[in-house]
């Protein structure tokens, strides 16, 4: 196994039933911002290349590191986890990562089109301005995830748990959320026409000032979910509904 630093650990306070209980009543604190990526005042200067060897992956452990300019796109491997990392307009086309995790890392301006990452793990991660289409996070688990200014046309997220994660202003066009846990998520200015929301669990997701023209979702998925005065005459109509 290929490890870069010794790892951080984060000891968070518990709380009580009770409080846990009050804040899971507590409707608005239901879709509040996801926790930012915990980083290090200073990553030293940034490095060109991610991976150290050439070939497969397996078992690579990467921490308290800055990446811009990177190519490394076609990359196949096992295991890979980027803890407190930054990447900067870095290629990661048609990568293929089994069983990823990234934590408390930014990705800024990057290209994963088409990349296949299925059975990930992500927390506190922000990722902006970078293209997604085609990428593959079938059956992940997202957690505090900011997903902004992103194109993630035809992306996947089948099957996958999504807790505290937003997207903003993001181009989701024919996007796959086919199974997945979306409750509480946020989908705000971005474009879902003809996305597929069968069998997704949406209580309390917030979908207001999206396109949804052509969304592919059953009317038992919406209860619960907040949509605006457009959305719903849209929706209406979906289900056989004449608002005048």
């Amino acid at each position: 196994m290929l490890r870069f630093h010794p790892r951080k650990v984060y000891v968070e306070k518990s709380q009580s039933n009770g409080n846990k209980k009050r804040r899971m009543r507590n409707n608005k604190n239901q879709n509040k911002a996801p926790m930012k990526p915990r980083l290090p005042q200073s990553l030293g200067g940034a490095q060109s290349q991610i991976f150290p060897i050439k070939g497969s992956l397996d078992e690579l452990f990467i921490e308290d590191a800055l990446f811009e300019d990177c190519s490394e796109s076609n990359r196949k491997g096992r295991f890979i986890s980027f803890d407190q990392v930054i990447l900067q307009r870095t290629l990661l086309r048609e990568t293929t990562f089994q069983s990823l995790s990234m934590r408390d890392s930014k990705l800024l301006g990057c290209d994963l089109s088409n990349a296949k990452w299925e059975s990930s793990f992500w927390e506190r991660v922000s990722m902006e301005d970078s293209r997604l289409t085609g990428l593959d996070l079938t059956s992940s688990c997202l957690k505090h995830t900011l997903i902004k200014d992103c194109k993630a046309d035809f992306s996947s997220f089948r099957f996958s748990k999504c807790t505290s994660v937003h997207f903003i202003n993001c181009g989701l066009q024919e996007a796959d959320f086919q199974g997945a846990d979306l409750r509480n998520c946020v989908f705000r200015g971005c474009d879902l026409s003809l996305a597929e929301f069968s069998h997704t669990k949406l209580s309390g997701a917030d979908f207001r000032d999206s396109k949804i023209d052509g969304i592919k979702i059953s009317p038992e998925n919406l209860r619960g979910v907040t949509v605006d005065v457009v959305q719903a005459s849209y929706l209406a109509g979906l289900m056989g509904l004449i608002v005048k």
